[in-house]
């Protein structure tokens, strides 16, 4: 992933960040963020609302489940993230 900006949505009136795509700029798959996010569930919520959404169905199966991190939410994250370059690049750009 380059050097580009993450892509932020707006929920109630507040910038968030889509898992999936900080699963992609730290280098991650989905399912390990979000592994992280469930087991330290209380420590996100602590920082504000930790809503979850559910992704479109393409073909069979269930729909992929992602989490809108808040800003103080996504740094959090990336503190729990292993400090391999791409993670230390992204933590020094943000």
């Amino acid at each position: 992933m380059s050097a580009e900006a993450l892509p932020l949505v707006t929920k109630k009136a507040e910038a968030r960040v889509d898992s999936r795509l900080l699963a992609q700029h730290l280098g991650n798959q989905h399912k390990a963020v979000i592994a992280l996010v469930d087991r330290y569930a209380t420590e996100f919520k602590g920082m504000g609302i930790l809503p979850f959404e559910k992704g479109e169905i393409t073909g069979r199966g269930q729909p992929e489940r992602f989490a809108l991190l808040n800003e103080d939410q996504a740094y959090f994250m990336l503190s729990l993230s292993r400090n391999t370059p791409r993670v230390v690049a992204l933590k020094a750009k943000l």
